[in-house]
């Protein structure tokens, strides 16, 4: 053989020699590093989205739910003439709350724009939770309401039957049955909640059965017929609009299994309007027009009896997010208070009387 040839035949064998064992591990040693760091910075990846994508949630609802807090106690008050009359004497109850049941103050036998609870909602597990959440009562005049016109009542056994001139079983002055109507005539006015609509096209029946207690026929005074025809005895010409009671309370569990913000408007079943709100505290400042003193962050006791001397409201929020962080395993938590001018109250007050 030649040289020639011989050269060859050594390079072809040093070619064909392929990867030593010590080669191999240290290539899959290497590339299980760059698996391992690539992992690393995947997970941390996604757990840092988990983390960002908890933390908008929940500080959007939060603003969600402390937002609609604010719009309503804003309205507090609105097209409200006066005084409300409520059931009093001998035959009456208390008033309940929408949603929560719980009692709701009436000073005065009246009507509070405002109404506090203070911690009368549960006491939410979580974060440093050591006192029972609030509850929060607030009265408007629905501004979508139409007006409506009576012309005949009928007391039942049961409660009071009313007729409208207007059509109360379909079109735009429909009425519901759980709806409260704000009834108004020169005798003064009252409140009262819609219990059925007759098959009459203009007849609806307002029985002491409904959930809130606010009908009472049998109520010495604050009823239907005790406040519209006293002194009459027949009734002046009356009108009627719809009136809404809002009631803000938490609960432990909601429909997913976290704690929940509840709004409860007049006797209709109470809507989980944000899910993760675990703690709610309500705080007053409040302007006593007789003596010209101001007190601030008032925590008022049961039976608080100065709700239309209240100027403004403070409200703190605090959520949760509905899953765990994969960095922490806890949940993220995040709170916010606003403080809510009250303008209705502070009118009533000064030009109306307390």
């Amino acid at each position: 053989m030649n040289k020639t040839a011989h050269k060859s035949v050594e390079w072809q064998d040093h070619s064909e020699r392929g990867v030593t064992l010590i080669e191999m591990a240290i290539a899959t040693a290497i590339s299980m590093v760059v698996m391992g760091a690539t992992f690393t910075l995947l997970n941390m990846t996604f757990s840092a989205n988990n983390t960002m994508d908890e933390m908008g949630e929940t500080q959007q609802a939060v603003r969600v739910a402390i937002n609609t807090v604010a719009r309503d106690l804003t309205m507090a008050g609105t097209g409200i003439p006066g005084a409300i009359a409520v059931p009093s004497g001998t035959g009456s109850i208390t008033l309940f709350r929408p949603g929560i049941v719980t009692v709701l103050p009436t000073p005065a036998d009246n009507l509070s724009i405002i109404s506090p609870g203070e911690a009368e909602g549960p006491l939410i597990t979580g974060q440093n939770a050591t006192e029972n959440t609030d509850v929060l009562t607030i009265a408007a005049i629905d501004q979508q309401s139409p007006i409506w016109t009576l012309t005949s009542y009928t007391d039942t056994i049961p409660g009071t039957d009313v007729s409208f001139a207007q059509e109360v079983r379909n079109g735009a002055t429909q009425l519901f049955a759980n709806d409260v109507l704000l009834f108004t005539n020169a005798n003064g006015s009252v409140m009262g909640c819609v219990t059925s609509i007759s098959t009459t096209v203009s007849l609806a029946s307002f029985d002491g059965t409904d959930a809130c207690g606010i009908n009472q026929p049998g109520a010495a005074a604050g009823n239907f017929t005790q406040t519209l025809l006293n002194p009459d005895t027949t009734l002046p010409p009356t009108t009627a609009m719809r009136i809404n009671v809002i009631t803000y309370y938490l609960v432990a569990a909601g429909s997913h299994g976290h704690p929940s913000l509840m709004r409860a408007t007049n006797a209709q079943a109470a809507q989980e309007l944000i899910e993760g709100v675990e703690n709610f505290q309500v705080t007053y400042d409040l302007y006593d027009f007789a003596t010209l003193t101001s007190t601030a962050n008032v925590v008022p006791a049961t039976g608080f009896a100065n709700s239309n001397q209240i100027r403004s409201v403070n409200v703190t929020l605090s959520g949760r997010s509905l899953h765990r962080l994969r960095q922490t395993g806890d949940f993220y938590r995040f709170g916010l208070s606003s403080k809510v001018s009250i303008r209705n109250t502070t009118f009533r007050n000064r030009y109306s009387g307390p």
